[in-house]
């Protein structure tokens, strides 16, 4: 799959195998000096700051087929961000495909992006920041 052909915005590389670990965030990272997201989409570049993968289905045959106990962050896609965790990276996908969030059952993900990192509340935050994802803006 090109990444025109790709339903998120995406890297082109390692496509993770089901039931195999999520990469390490050391793993595959992107330097820390790359561009913002915004310096990227100024120059038509449109690329995820997550580990290099494609993205999974969001459905759970895929996110049965993880292995249980990684803990890192994932990004949930549908036409734009709805929702950017932390976690039980396995545990939370199933949580939200159950129904935990209204806000995520209402929009519909139909992919995800994961990564095993041993800073999830600062990764989390910074996807945030660069994505502000439908389903993690605050009210009030």
């Amino acid at each position: 799959m090109s990444a025109a052909q790709c339903s998120v915005p995406c890297h082109v590389g390692h496509k993770p195998v089901a039931g195999a670990p999520l990469l390490e965030a050391s793993e595959k990272r992107v330097k820390d000096d790359r561009p913002t997201v915004r310096e990227r989409r100024s120059k038509g570049v449109t690329t995820m700051p997550f580990v290099e993968q494609q993205p999974r289905p969001f459905n759970r045959a895929q996110i049965e087929a993880l292995d249980g106990n990684q803990y890192g962050v994932y990004g949930l896609h549908h036409t734009r961000w709805v929702y950017v965790g932390k976690g039980d990276i396995r545990q939370r996908l199933l949580d939200h495909l159950n129904g935990d969030n209204p806000c995520i059952s209402i929009m519909k993900p139909t992919h995800f992006v994961a990564e095993v990192t041993t800073n999830a509340d600062k990764r989390e935050k910074e996807l945030i920041r660069e994505f502000t994802p439908t389903c993690n803006q605050r009210i009030g």
